[in-house]
């Protein structure tokens, strides 16, 4: 197959004639990858070379017919079989609100996808304020649908998607509260129904799935234990499984003495409304159920807990972050890391060191009294 180099938008491009379904050839613009800035002609003609073996090899075939976006939902659809619920949900997010609204009035077709246009998504995204963690599950979606287009279907000579750049990732520092206002937000959530949910974020570091999942058989208070092993997630559908977000995530907590009068006072008050509201009271084993016995949605408890903070006056912070709190309190107060890695579900020290370790104010102050006491550049 013959094709000639050409330049454009600062790279180097193969224009070769690529058949179609009748046979018929049609020109198609190749991006090489090669920059045309400095001497790099030679290293063009190679990937030329490289990119017309590849055609003729894998009898790549022009069809006008297929869009991107078209090529997007059909990978989507596949992958219904695939992936649990939640999961394909996620991904069903990504396509059809972000991904598919950007590049459907493009009306691009799998063949006129470029890595710049896929570039210039990423960019956009980013632009938006989208997170890098989340760019980069689009990523792993426009990625692997165009990879069906080079095989099985052999529509494109090579994956356009392989060549683009997220950029470095922005490491989230999580915020955190200090004693006084963790005392504060416990005080104001007294008898609030959200207040076992705020209880097991802070007394014991909970994500918000396994809070959710906490069964009242989950709690044995005469071994005076909690087992975390149930998760309510939800993206579209709410999914409860018997099974956390990773083997270390999944551990047995000592029930926190303080805490032990309030949740056996909540299981008898939740009795209590049980027998007022007869049948109109929904019956859960859940520990985090409204007055009625009905349970927490996961986005419901995340938008009332920012309510409850600002009705407050109260700093805002996720409620993820009551984890960090939890976490960073142990270690502000002589827990060792092994201590809270366990306490945490994490499966490596370092991941809680690095993640949870919150310095106050108080404690940079005493860290630079420590270094004056120890230092004394008078003394020389």
């Amino acid at each position: 197959m013959n094709g000639s180099l050409q330049a454009k938008h600062g790279q180097y491009f193969v224009v070769a004639r690529i058949p179609d379904e009748t046979g018929n050839t049609k020109p198609r613009w190749i991006p090489t990858g090669v920059s045309t800035e400095g001497n790099n002609k030679r290293i063009a003609e190679k990937r030329k070379r490289e990119i017309l073996v590849e055609i003729e090899q894998k009898k790549i075939i022009y069809s006008s017919k297929v869009l991107f976006v078209d090529l997007i939902g059909e990978w989507l659809a596949k992958k219904k079989c695939d992936l649990k619920e939640n999961s394909f949900e996620s991904l069903e997010s990504y396509v059809e609100h972000h991904i598919i609204p950007y590049f459907k009035p493009l009306k691009l077709s799998v063949q006129d996808v470029e890595a710049r246009h896929i570039q210039d998504y990423y960019d956009f995204k980013r632009q938006s304020g989208l997170s890098w963690e989340s760019i980069k599950k689009h990523r792993s979606v426009i990625r692997n649908a165009l990879q069906t287009a080079v095989m099985p279907k052999k529509l494109i000579p090579y994956n356009p998607a392989e060549s683009c750049i997220l950029g470095k990732s922005e490491k989230y520092v999580g915020a955190a509260y200090t004693e006084e206002q963790s005392n504060k937000l416990l005080a104001a959530i007294a008898d609030d129904p959200m207040e076992p949910i705020i209880v097991f974020g802070l007394y014991y570091g909970l994500r918000r799935s396994e809070i959710l999942g906490i069964r009242w058989r989950d709690i044995d208070f005469g071994n005076d234990s909690i087992i975390i092993k149930n998760t309510v997630v939800r993206s579209k559908t709410i999914v409860e499984q018997e099974k956390t977000k990773s083997q270390a995530s999944a551990r047995t907590f000592v029930i926190v003495p303080e805490t032990k009068d309030y949740f056996q006072a909540l299981k008898r008050r939740q009795a209590e409304n049980r027998l007022l509201l007869g049948n109109a009271y929904h019956v859960s084993d859940k520990v985090c159920v409204k007055a009625d016995g009905t349970e927490f949605q996961p986005g419901y408890v995340s938008k009332r807990y920012a309510e409850l903070l600002k009705k407050y006056s109260l700093p805002h912070i996720r409620l993820h972050d009551l984890r960090h709190t939890g976490a960073s309190v142990l270690l502000r107060n002589g827990a060792s890391v092994k201590q809270v890695q366990e306490f945490m579900g994490h499966a490596k020290p370092d991941i809680a060191l690095a993640i949870y370790t919150h310095l106050t104010d108080e404690d940079k102050r005493e860290t630079a009294q420590i270094m004056g006491r120890i230092l004394n550049r008078n003394a020389v």
